[in-house]
């Protein structure tokens, strides 16, 4: 009975704290690194609607391109 308290106390303890807070919000090309647009420029694959983003996870901030290639989605993300 003590093994069986013990693994749902442990469940329940993982179940809360291990949540990830992630934020993501719509931004301009201009307010994205001038490095991760050259860098998105140069693959040279053809880029349907693509779409930035800045995001926020657990303190750190990113910024993530989101696009359609070949009828996919497709997302690059990258360190700020």
């Amino acid at each position: 009975m003590r093994v069986l308290i013990t693994l749902v106390f442990a469940f329940v303890y993982v179940c809360i704290f291990a949540q990830k807070s992630e934020y993501e919000k719509s931004v301009k090309p201009s307010e994205v690194p001038s490095k991760a647009i050259e860098w998105v420029d140069k693959v040279e694959i053809h880029k349907k609607h693509p779409k930035w983003y800045a995001e926020t996870t657990s303190g750190k901030k990113s910024f993530e391109i989101k696009f359609v290639h070949n009828h996919e989605l497709y997302s690059i993300e990258f360190d700020s």
